[in-house]
């Protein structure tokens, strides 16, 4: 919760939401975990279907939005996999595939290549590019600095709950603004 100042969401200042609203707001923002949170009783298809259900999409939208987006995310063949069959970078990409298939207004996505290797990681950003350059805001949450720098998109620096930065052409701070900041 903000200290100080207003949290505006889709022009609104979110601290002040009716209980009721907040359903409403919570389907136009999608969340990549970094621990990718699958239930793993549940195959690719169902696992995406069921940020469908519990929207209320009918089995018509679901039958054809989830191979849409399994396939553009590269994981057409792996519907009836279970999570435990697939590598991290394939979690991490049904992870993505669950939180888009709503077409959100909002991408948050926390540490999303942080048990991933390095290539597989580009992977995964390569993919978040793609989304963000669809339309979508994504908001990255991470300490990878190799990764900041090389999509070079905008970064907002936090240190103990404080903007320190925010760059319009990407990047971490350099040493001599991380020492002005520590």
């Amino acid at each position: 919760m903000a200290t100080e100042g207003q949290v505006l969401v889709f022009n609104k200042d979110i601290s002040k939401l009716r209980v009721r609203e907040i359903p409403y707001y919570r389907r136009r923002v999608g969340v990549i975990f970094q621990d990718f949170l699958l239930l793993p009783q549940k195959t690719a298809f169902d696992n995406v279907a069921y940020a469908l259900h519990i929207r209320g999409a009918t089995l018509r939208q679901i039958n054809s939005l989830v191979p849409e987006v399994l396939d553009w995310i590269g994981l057409s063949r792996k519907l009836k996999s279970y999570p435990t069959e697939m590598s991290g970078g394939e979690q991490q990409r049904l992870c993505i595939a669950r939180a888009i298939v709503n077409k959100p207004d909002i991408l948050l996505a926390d540490e999303p290549t942080g048990n991933l290797d390095p290539d597989t990681s580009l992977e995964i950003m390569d993919l978040i590019t793609r989304i963000n350059d669809r339309g979508t805001t994504v908001l990255v949450a991470t300490h990878d600095a190799s990764i900041v720098n090389r999509f070079r998109r905008r970064t907002l620096v936090v240190r103990n709950g404080e903007l320190v930065a925010d760059r319009q052409e990407g990047g971490y701070l350099d040493a001599q603004e991380a020492g002005e900041h520590a």
